[in-house]
């Protein structure tokens, strides 16, 4: 079986409208690096006609995949997604809303052999005050727990990074799949471990597609729940 260089992992949930363009975006960019790749959408149970849109992009593309899964959740699904993605040297989280350009995979790719971790920054972000302010928490808050130097992540949950296959897999089998924001515990993992890290700064574009207040108070009681989570992965030894 032919290498695979890297496998794009792509949590979706009713993206029916932009899915199809996202996927053939992501296509290009990978073809034109002449890379070995897969592009696997987990389809988190939903409600719109995501799965048969895809399934229909699988049928004429064999580096498309498709796993359906029942309504769990964004975290959980990542969590799947990192738990169940195929063997690849290198394995990459991708949004469906591209809030950053796929185009700009590549100044990540190049620095792949500098990093344990390579990961955006989102830059000229537009979404409102209290996501911004639920960043910088948990920057510092990661900061705080687990940074071993003076290392800070700027932007621990942002979907853009790239780390190797070998290595997501003895991370993720130190985080519980109940725990929310998979990414911030990968970049809890390598900033104890004092792994080499690089952050990149990438243009966001904003996508928010939620109310406000819903937003607000979900990402509150989220924010808290997670607070707690990292307490306890802070005293783990791993």
């Amino acid at each position: 079986m032919e290498k695979i260089d890297i496998i794009v992992i792509m949590p979706i949930y009713n993206e029916e409208k932009i899915i199809v363009k996202t996927i053939n975006r992501w296509d290009s960019v990978l073809s034109k690096l002449s890379l070995n790749y897969k592009i696997e959408i987990y389809n988190d149970g939903s409600t719109d006609n995501c799965s048969k849109v895809v399934e229909k992009v699988t049928k004429t593309n064999s580096n498309v995949v498709l796993i359906n899964n029942v309504h769990k959740g964004f975290s959980k699904t990542l969590y799947y997604a990192y738990k169940n993605c195929g063997d690849a040297d290198y394995i990459f989280h991708a949004d469906a809303d591209n809030e950053i350009s796929p185009e700009d995979f590549e100044l990540l790719w190049k620095e792949r052999g500098n990093a344990d971790l390579v990961i955006a920054r989102r830059v000229n972000r537009s979404q409102p005050i209290h996501r911004k302010i639920a960043t910088n928490m948990a920057k510092n808050i990661i900061a705080l727990l687990f940074s071993q130097s003076n290392k800070i992540i700027n932007d621990t949950n942002v979907p853009f990074r790239l780390l190797k296959k070998e290595l997501l897999d003895k991370i993720i089998n130190t985080i519980d799949e109940r725990n929310l924001y998979p990414n911030i515990f990968i970049c809890a993992y390598c900033l104890k471990k004092q792994m080499r890290i690089i952050e990149i700064p990438l243009n966001h574009n904003n996508h928010n597609r939620q109310s406000y207040l819903n937003n607000f108070l979900k990402l509150t009681y989220d924010e808290i729940i997670s607070f707690i989570q990292l307490i306890k992965y802070a005293n783990k030894n791993f």
